[in-house]
């Protein structure tokens, strides 16, 4: 598979989305669109889950990790959801295609498939801000991390700001919301 240009396959997988959304994500297209051969590329991704799953380890990947502040777990947190924004901006146009493709469409089987690495990729993030993951209520932080995220990508979708002030408010709206639950949460534990 290292004969396979991965970087050029994503790009080609973006332009894709952006042009032709979901149902044009298929390894033939992908293939012409990079340039290589058809039949080794669906080794590489055999479904579109799979290709999804890809794009969305790009954005993770390409997330200026270098914003976060380190004045607190939380302040960590609202850096880390927005630089993943900021690293969706570069894809828009394919993002809101695909957005409405598999959100609105229903796709539920994607989102069922796509469900385990974007919890992965939830608790990589809450461990980033310093913030546990391995603790008792390790896996309710994580859904709603997850659950945070998924609410904030029709707000994203609708910032047309160059600064994404709308995103960063409704971000810090939902953060106000999670440190509400962590405080009943904590009076119930202690």
């Amino acid at each position: 598979m290292t004969d396979i240009p991965y970087a050029a396959v994503i790009e080609a997988c973006w332009r894709i989305a952006e042009m032709r959304g979901l149902d044009g994500l298929t390894p033939e297209a992908i293939a012409v669109e990079a340039t290589v051969d058809a039949p080794r590329l669906r080794q590489l991704f055999p479904t579109r889950s799979h290709v999804l799953r890809a794009l969305m380890h790009d954005v993770f990947a390409n997330a200026n990790l270098d914003a976060i502040t380190g004045s607190s777990p939380r302040d960590n947190l609202f850096d880390l959801i927005m630089a993943h924004f900021d690293a969706l901006q570069a894809h828009r146009a394919a993002v809101v295609k695909l957005y409405q493709d598999v959100v609105a469409v229903r796709h539920l089987d994607l989102m069922l498939r796509l469900r385990k690495p974007y919890w992965q990729q939830a608790d990589g993030v809450l461990v980033a801000a310093g913030i546990a993951t391995d603790d008792l209520l390790g896996f309710g932080k994580i859904s709603l991390v997850a659950l945070l995220g998924l609410w904030l990508l029709p707000v994203w979708i609708s910032d047309e700001s160059e600064d994404l002030s709308k995103t960063m408010a409704a971000l810090d709206q939902g953060l106000q919301r999670l440190g509400d639950i962590n405080s009943m949460v904590s009076g119930f534990t202690h």
